[in-house]
């Protein structure tokens, strides 16, 4: 009967969920056997396996063993390491209580894990997410922050790159302007930035509010400890507050209030003219500019305002972040 009302319900939704396979003729990710890789997870190899439509970027699958009448993913971690480290930062997080989806099996690069049941956070309005969002975010940053560290290497790796790509800048602005940004990613580059657990991309959609009224974070395939766990909220921020700006004071507070450690603001440049750069960058060198320009005029307001500028100031939190909304808003309206 359970077995029966599932298959109904993935038939009726297939085309919003994904599309079941054959495990015994599907070749995973990484080139292993499906049904080989479950049946060393399982036991046996599941009746009905469901490839996501959306999801993290390997495509997982949603099994439902026929045991324990229980509903579990399977997704690919690229390699054995960093499965190994899900594993440990998962059993980590549960330890300080903060909700995160159990890890069942690791088999190599594969991971098979607990499936959540719930509403994504998105289909909230800003407003009541907001809170939430900030305080799920804090408890997981907060769960393991280590001592700072000497992250000069990490910045140096940086600046390279930016002078590596110094003629793909100079070919969609000018020295001078490069010149100021250059200036502005060193200047603003924290001395230090915390260590700790890292998401990479915690936003909306990949935290769901379970049945129990908890939040919890999905798609933890990037997870990892290191350098630069800030970069976690000011992506949040800028891309789930954007075109809401007026939930960002609300949600930095919440943030800070639980975040040992914590180097949102001092680090806050830095990320945006990384985030703005690589944009830019990528709009000039693979999309052949199309787009480019509305990145260029936030980049070189940047480098005006630090010119004008006789202090460090906020320049990207205080202006960038809000004309950005402007700008693209604006390229978007066809204004």
């Amino acid at each position: 009967m359970l077995l029966s009302r599932f298959f109904d319900e993935i038939s009726t939704h297939h085309s919003e969920r994904g599309y079941i396979i054959d495990a015994r003729t599907f070749r995973l990710p990484g080139g292993e056997s499906c049904a080989e890789i479950l049946y060393k997870a399982l036991g046996y190899v599941p009746e009905f396996v469901v490839r996501l439509r959306q999801g993290c970027g390997s495509k997982p699958l949603l099994i439902f063993d026929r045991k324990t009448k229980e509903k579990m993913k399977l997704y690919w971690t690229r390699t054995r390491e960093a499965a190994r480290n899900i594993v440990e930062i998962t059993s980590l997080l549960e330890a300080k209580k903060v909700p995160i989806p159990k890890v069942y099996r690791q088999i190599g690069p594969y991971i098979l894990s607990q499936w959540i049941e719930g509403v994504p956070l998105r289909k909230q309005l800003p407003f009541r997410y907001a809170k939430a969002m900030a305080r799920y975010q804090s408890r997981f940053h907060g769960a393991s922050v280590d001592s700072p560290i000497d992250s000069s290497l990490y910045v140096q790796r940086i600046l390279s790159l930016f002078q590596k790509k110094r003629s793909v800048w100079l070919s969609g602005m000018s020295k001078t302007d490069v010149d100021i940004l250059y200036s502005l990613l060193r200047e603003e580059a924290p001395v230090s930035l915390a260590k700790g657990i890292r998401h990479s991309d915690i936003r909306t959609y990949n935290l769901v509010k379970s049945k129990d009224g908890s939040i919890y974070s999905i798609d933890n395939e990037n997870l990892r400890r290191g350098v630069g766990f800030e970069y976690d909220i000011f992506k949040t921020v800028y891309f789930t507050f954007r075109k809401t700006p007026w939930h960002i004071p609300r949600y930095l507070i919440e943030s800070i209030y639980f975040i040992p450690h914590n180097t949102i603001l001092a680090g806050w440049n830095f990320w945006n003219l990384l985030v703005y750069g690589a944009s830019f960058l990528f709009e000039i060198e693979i999309k052949g500019g199309k787009n480019a320009e509305i990145y260029r005029k936030i980049l070189k307001e940047a480098a005006s305002l630090r010119e004008k500028s006789s202090s460090k100031g906020d320049i990207f939190f205080q202006k960038s972040l809000y004309n950005a909304i402007f700008f693209l808003e604006r390229s978007e309206n066809g204004v």
